[in-house]
């Protein structure tokens, strides 16, 4: 629907903007398109010819009212293609307003305002010199086309093996994932395991210091038997 809508765009442009009949990319059919065009520019009030390259413009975005002089007009060669236009001249026109306060003159507001008006574009295949809205149009028409039957091809090409490719990677970080669950696990139970045996060795160590105490204390106890036996032996004599 959007391509739609530009391209009506881009055909209102080509019809409206700039004369199309016979047109040719020379310095008198640029000025010729050009007179056209300027009428069709955004605050253009009145645009008359006033003869000698001179005309009257009216304009409130500007604002400015009197008389307009062009200085020059070069037409040079460029290829460039785009949808259905393909673009062979640039052609740029010079031109200053008789009288043009100086501070508007040196203004931002001017240079935009000049940036739409000084430039037209010649389309051999429409055989018309057409401008910056228009060119801009035809281009963004064709990138959008040309971007969209792109991603399209590609898709259709190499979908399936960049799905594969991203479910082989999944797979691979998900065995990877478990493997270092189950190596972590396997740590605790090895973990565990020398604890348990450091506590079994701990335990046979202390069983055996006991059985070590009571084998003295029965030594012990049998020495004193036996000195208890010789003192009273000993006294009976």
């Amino acid at each position: 629907m959007a391509i739609e809508i530009r391209s009506s765009l881009l055909a209102a442009l080509l019809c409206t903007s700039i004369a199309a009949n016979a047109a040719e990319p020379n310095r008198q059919a640029l000025i010729d398109a050009w007179a056209e065009y300027m009428p069709t520019t955004p605050g253009t009030l009145e645009f008359e010819p006033r003869g000698d390259e001179t005309y009257f413009i009216k304009d409130e975005n500007l604002p400015y009212e009197g008389e307009l002089r062009i200085i020059g007009a070069v037409v040079r060669p460029i290829e460039i293609g785009a949808g259905g236009a393909s673009f062979t001249h640039l052609g740029l026109i010079e031109f200053e307003l008789v009288g043009l306060a100086e501070d508007l003159r040196e203004s931002q507001s001017y240079y935009y305002w000049l940036a739409d008006r000084q430039s037209l574009y010649f389309s051999e295949a429409d055989r018309a010199w057409l401008g910056s809205a228009a060119y801009s149009a035809a281009f963004q028409d064709y990138y959008v086309n040309e971007t969209s039957f792109e991603l399209l091809s590609f898709m259709l090409n190499y979908g399936i093996w960049i799905l594969l490719i991203v479910l082989v990677v999944w797979v691979f970080a998900a065995l990877r994932k478990h493997s270092r669950e189950a190596r972590a696990l396997m740590d605790d139970s090895a973990s565990i395991n020398d604890q348990a045996r450091e506590n079994l060795d701990r335990s046979e160590k202390m069983q055996k210091e006991i059985i070590e105490i009571s084998r003295r204390t029965l030594e012990l106890q049998e020495s004193n038997n036996r000195l208890l036996e010789d003192i009273r032996d000993s006294l009976k004599r």
